[in-house]
């Protein structure tokens, strides 16, 4: 796929390598990752390459229409993307696999999962997450999670418990709270998050209020990453056009921004990482202004940061 200059189409997630100063874009209409250099402190993002060519997909059960195998570079409509160590691992949503590349040059490594409900199957994996230690995986249309050993070949997941005391309706987003030992899934139909044990991969609790008012939850999202002098991991409130954050059982808003296509604003954001180098960031996949939007961090307190966006529609 020949990349238009700066162009996204549906950008779902990011994925930061600090020490190349890299950034991964899912583009999940573009059916690729786009990768783009930034130089620290300036808030100034170059478009380097992307990977990944579309194929036709499956939304439902069975092996997924164009796979070449392992190492091919089909994607169809991807949606999560982490950065661990040397590669990148992405839920390539819509053929029901995930798939894991090099972070250097983009070179499909291997391919994990086909279209069902079995334990090593997926349908429609969506968020993910990892700690280093662990790696989950919002398996959407399963109505589950599940989680891998990071280190170990991709094949043997383990089923995490269902969450009580409602169980997962299409679990879309994946964030960790590394400095208090959980990671959350959150659960799109419910309006919920569901925390867990890191450790032990243990349920623990769900909380949340599904609505439109303050901190109460509308799609939740995905969130990467501990924000600057806090504890708490910013995630994305999907259709609140918001970003907030999570730490223990408390949700608070951090950007108090209103829904638009503005610099600063969001719309229908679906994830959010936010990352420590000589400057602290969050960055937000902005789906639906095809765009990923820059925040400098403080104690949890958000600020849009000129120029504040790259890529463009």
């Amino acid at each position: 796929m020949v990349l238009v200059a700066g162009k996204m189409y549906r950008p779902t997630d990011v994925a930061v390598d600090v020490a190349t100063n890299s950034v991964f874009v899912v583009e999940q209409f573009n059916h690729r990752i786009s990768k783009w250099d930034y130089v620290d402190t300036s808030f100034t993002f170059t478009l380097d390459a992307s990977w990944g060519s579309n194929s036709d997909g499956t939304s439902g059960e069975g092996a997924p229409i164009g796979d070449g195998g392992p190492t091919d570079n089909s994607l169809y409509r991807p949606t999560g993307i982490v950065f661990e160590g040397t590669r990148l691992t992405v839920t390539d949503t819509f053929h029901n696999r995930i798939r894991t590349l090099t972070a250097a040059t983009g070179a499909f490594i291997d391919s994990v999962g086909q279209g069902g409900s079995a334990t090593v199957d997926f349908y429609h994996p969506a968020g993910i997450a990892t700690d280093g230690v662990i790696l989950v995986i919002a398996d959407e249309l399963n109505s589950r999670a599940v989680k891998y050993n990071v280190g170990d070949t991709p094949g043997t997941p383990v089923l995490l418990p269902a969450p009580t005391p409602e169980g997962f309706n299409r679990p879309h987003g994946v964030s960790f709270e590394d400095t208090n030992n959980f990671f959350n899934v959150t659960d799109t139909y419910h309006g919920v998050i569901n925390r867990y044990n890191t450790a032990a991969t243990s349920f623990l609790d769900q909380f949340g209020t599904p609505g439109t008012e303050s901190t109460e939850l509308f799609f939740p999202g995905s969130g990467h990453g501990i924000l600057t002098g806090n504890s708490t991991t910013a995630f994305a409130d999907t259709r609140n056009n918001i970003l907030k954050t999570v730490a223990t059982s408390t949700i608070a808003n951090t950007t108090g921004t209103t829904a638009g296509t503005g610099n600063g604003q969001l719309y229908y954001p679906e994830s959010a990482v936010s990352y420590a180098d000589t400057a602290n960031y969050v960055l937000a996949a902005n789906t639906l202004n095809n765009r990923v939007e820059t925040f400098s961090n403080a104690a949890a307190v958000l600020t849009a940061e000129t120029p504040f966006n790259f890529g463009s529609p």
